[in-house]
């Protein structure tokens, strides 16, 4: 029986028993939460780890650069179904997904900034908080700096959002060129994302946390779901709470109820630098959508694209080249990085039509929660979407954000 000693019980709350889906960043720290109030919780994931596409991820804690790439209406439609840029969608996906992009349409896709904005804020002083409480060790850099062509765009968004304006000579000394100004949010952090879930896994194993690798199907009984099934073995629980990322639509196929959640995948490039400085800290190419970290001595990651184009696992070697290309572009060290020794991944994004998250209980079902959407920025909202599914278990209210901007029912009375 693994050592809990370090869990506080919350004394005010019930200790339940609780089914978390999903193993990536979310319900690594959704679990953690848990946990720490004392109810008994299970993290069941797939046998191929969900944490891998957490693990494919930009790394970069950030509240400033939310609306970057822009996915508006009008580049999410035609002007995107070719593929010179970072956006790009399938028109198979479009067209067997009319009604998701014609709510985006209605929406707009604008709008959500300043609230998600806030919400990364609160995520990230959590993060901090965490990092300030348990020993992990996942390469953490202070400071990300949004990296521009135009400088009065730059200076425009560095007074918009409270950050530093920096210059050219500052941003080549960071080992970027071709910049004309750049913007610093020194509050911000980068870190490795598979370490981080690495890690998080073993805290939760430490804490007591059963974590299981399997398939399971929820299966539900008269307005509840009454069990697990592993393996067909049935596992009871109070409560259950979906936080399988862009897999949670197929979770919820067979419950009669759709979170509207799409795969929006995303491109990493991890590169061997062999001990070589190539940039001093973690940058996020405005026009192009690209963030650039090296977590230490040895591992530069290179991230982009947003596609829609399902839960395809092949990526075009025209779009891996144009990835090179901009890296050339950019960094002043290019051609010290040994293109030889270079690790590929890809992670699939939860995305809503309004890029909102989905929160809360699901409509139908008086035990069931869904923890998802989190879109572009799931490894930053992780925790914070952790202390709302924590404060809804508990039969508290969310204070984190208004609940209509999350509310799982709000697609409802979108028809096809």
């Amino acid at each position: 029986m693994p050592n809990i000693k370090k869990v506080r019980p919350v004394s005010v709350v019930q200790s339940m028993k609780i089914v978390v889906l999903g193993g990536g960043v979310t319900g690594l720290f959704t679990s953690y939460l848990l946990r720490k109030d004392g109810h008994s919780v299970t993290l069941i994931d797939t046998p191929l780890d969900g944490s891998r596409t957490s693990a494919y991820n930009a790394g970069e804690l950030t509240a400033s650069c939310v609306p970057v790439p822009p996915i508006s209406t009008a580049n999410l439609l035609s002007p995107y179904f070719g593929r010179s840029g970072p956006v790009y969608v399938s028109p198979a996906v479009f067209m067997q997904n009319l009604r998701w992009f014609r709510i985006a349409r209605g929406r707009l896709m604008t709008g959500f900034e300043d609230q998600i904005m806030q919400l990364a804020a609160k995520s990230l002083r959590m993060y901090k908080e965490f990092f300030a409480e348990v020993s992990v060790q996942v390469d953490k850099i202070e400071g990300i700096t949004a990296l521009f062509t135009d400088l009065d765009l730059a200076k425009r968004y560095a007074q918009n959002l409270n950050g530093e304006v920096v210059d050219q000579s500052e941003i080549r000394q960071l080992g970027y060129t071709g910049f004309a100004g750049g913007v610093r949010f020194l509050e911000e952090l980068s870190i490795h994302p598979g370490k981080l879930c690495d890690e998080l896994k073993r805290k939760l194993t430490e804490i007591g946390v059963q974590i299981v690798f399997e398939k399971a199907q929820l299966n539900k009984h008269d307005g509840r779901i009454d069990c697990v099934k592993i393996n067909g073995v049935r596992e009871e629980a109070d409560i259950y709470v979906v936080a399988a990322g862009a897999w949670s639509r197929e979770i919820f196929v067979s419950l009669g109820y759709d979170p509207l959640i799409l795969p929006a995948r995303g491109f990493v490039m991890l590169f061997d630098t062999g001990g070589t400085r190539i940039v001093g800290g973690a940058g996020m190419i405005e026009e192009s959508g690209i963030s650039i970290i090296q977590h230490n001595a040895n591992t530069l990651r290179i991230t982009s694209f947003f596609e829609m184009v399902g839960f395809r696992q092949s990526f075009d070697e025209s779009r891996k080249r144009w990835l090179l290309g901009q890296a050339k572009r950019h960094l002043v060290n290019f051609d010290k990085l040994n293109l030889n020794k270079v690790e590929q991944g890809l992670g699939f994004r939860p995305c809503t039509p309004d890029q909102f998250p989905v929160i809360g209980k699901v409509p139908g079902y008086e035990n069931l929660i869904i923890a998802s959407g989190n879109c572009r920025l799931g490894v930053t909202l992780a925790p914070v979407t952790g202390r709302i599914v924590r404060a809804i278990v508990n039969g508290e209210k969310p204070v984190e954000i208004d609940s209509k901007y999350i509310d799982p029912a709000r697609f409802l009375r979108y028809t096809n």
